[in-house]
């Protein structure tokens, strides 16, 4: 899921992606404080960056056999 407007880490608007993981069972999940257990957030680098603004699952990328996550920072600079 993204948050690509999220200031987290005191960076205004660097965005977030967040992964949760899946359950038999219906739960409330608290994204302020996900757990091990409950997935995980990415942050964008800086200030800006938007990450976040597409996200999307796609497949095992690198042959490791775990699927992996795309996340899209429209605004990222790659070289400062």
């Amino acid at each position: 899921m993204g948050a690509p407007n999220a200031g987290n880490n005191g960076r205004l608007f660097s965005g977030s992606a967040y992964v949760i993981y899946g359950s038999a069972s219906p739960s409330t999940v608290d994204l302020a404080s996900l757990g091990a257990t409950a997935g995980f957030r990415m942050d964008g680098a800086a200030a800006g960056d938007q990450a976040g603004s597409s996200v999307a699952g796609a497949g095992d990328v690198n042959g490791d056999g775990t699927a992996d996550v795309i996340v899209g920072a429209p605004d990222a600079s790659n070289n400062g």
